[in-house]
């Protein structure tokens, strides 16, 4: 979770105050709107939105954000989602809107409840919690079945309506049917719905769509997925970045480690210039950055006789690997293969060649991969 979302949720998610009822045990469900930290405008602020069974817990939300309030940073509702979501839009008018979305489970943030921020005219950015792993246990839970009774169909009937609430139609099914219910089908399928649904906005573009898995830990297993959906590329490369550096963080591999590792000569696929790599550490920034690499050659395969700009050939890029890599190491590692001498390399048809035979790039400059 990036650092300035992480503090809305899990075992912080009433920053800065600390002693606030576990989140568990939390009987409602909060929704962070937030204006564009990029493009200033009257209404920058955050409003969060509780969906509290009694009145104690919003009390404690208000305590916590009590200097922001004063502040003007923050406004708090105490009302159902969907009933506030109006007052929410009609108060951001035409300015920049960022919706973060912290649901309890995937059954309270139903896709009805996102169509006014895909439709919306002005400038919006969605970042969602997804619960991955329970939509394709439900979605498991639905498969045909050789034995049933009255009481298994009434509850496959119940959650056959709650997964076509959360997907905005029924076409899950398909998915059912074929039995295609793997993490990145799932997800795939949730990005088709929303980028169908955001062509009805102003501009008719459906923007770009993207995933990030959450872990529990280093090594743990993905606790949920954040989707991000957005109409502005340099909103992609901001939240990629995000991502990257929280990655980082909990890997302990630092922007400084996979910067050294970029510089040195890839030379087979276990080592750069013969530099030997002890320190496990080391060992993988190599892999990550020859993995990326590895990455970049497999899009050229797919389009051999593509010509690319390096700004097109980054966001494909981006959107293979989202948050696993910043934008500077996804341009360094285009630049090791515009450089590199042997192939399978990339060409650039433009730009300028400086005497140490490297190449000065930019985002419009032409790019063509050579496989021999």
């Amino acid at each position: 979770m990036p650092p300035s979302l992480r503090k809305f949720s899990g075992k912080q998610r009433f920053a800065p105050c600390r002693s606030i009822t576990p989140p568990s045990k939390v009987p409602f469900d909060d929704n962070v709107f937030r204006g564009d930290s990029r493009q200033r405008s009257t209404f920058d602020g955050g409003i969060f939105l509780q969906e509290a069974l009694d009145t104690t817990h919003f009390s404690e939300l208000e305590k916590c954000t009590a200097t922001w309030v004063q502040q003007g940073f923050v406004t708090n509702h105490n009302g159902r989602f969907k009933d506030a979501l109006n007052e929410v839009l009609r108060v951001a008018n035409t300015s920049p809107l960022f919706a973060f979305l912290d649901p309890f489970n995937h059954a309270q943030l139903e896709f009805s409840d996102i169509l006014p921020l895909l439709h919306r005219n002005a400038k919006t950015e969605i970042c969602a919690v997804f619960f991955t792993q329970l939509a394709r246990r439900n979605l498991h839970a639905l498969r045909p079945r050789n034995t049933s009774s009255e009481k298994i169909e009434k509850f496959r009937a119940t959650l056959s309506d709650t997964m076509t609430r959360v997907f905005g139609d029924d076409q899950w099914k398909i998915l059912v049917e074929r039995g295609t219910l793997g993490q990145r089908d799932v997800l795939n399928y949730l990005g088709r719905r929303i980028l169908s649904q955001a062509r009805f906005g102003f501009s008719g573009e459906p923007g770009y769509f993207y995933t990030a898995p959450i872990y529990d830990s280093k090594g743990g297993s993905v606790k949920y997925h954040i989707v991000y959906w957005t109409r502005h590329i340099d909103g992609v490369e901001l939240m990629n970045d995000t991502f990257h550096k929280e990655s980082s963080d909990l890997n302990e591999l630092t922007e400084k480690q996979l910067a050294l590792a970029s510089e040195q000569r890839l030379g087979g696929q276990q080592s750069f210039f013969g530099l030997e790599l002890e320190d496990p550490k080391d060992v993988e920034v190599a892999r990550q950055f020859n993995s990326l690499i590895g990455t970049i050659l497999d899009i050229g395969k797919k389009s051999p006789s593509k010509v690319w700009t390096r700004r097109e050939l980054i966001s494909t890029l981006i959107q293979e690997r989202f948050g696993e890599y910043s934008k500077t190491l996804h341009r360094q590692a285009v630049q090791k293969l515009v450089d590199q001498p042997e192939i399978p390399k990339i060409v650039p048809l433009n730009g300028k060649l400086k005497k140490n035979n490297t190449w000065i790039l930019n985002d419009d400059t032409q790019l063509r991969f050579e496989d021999g």
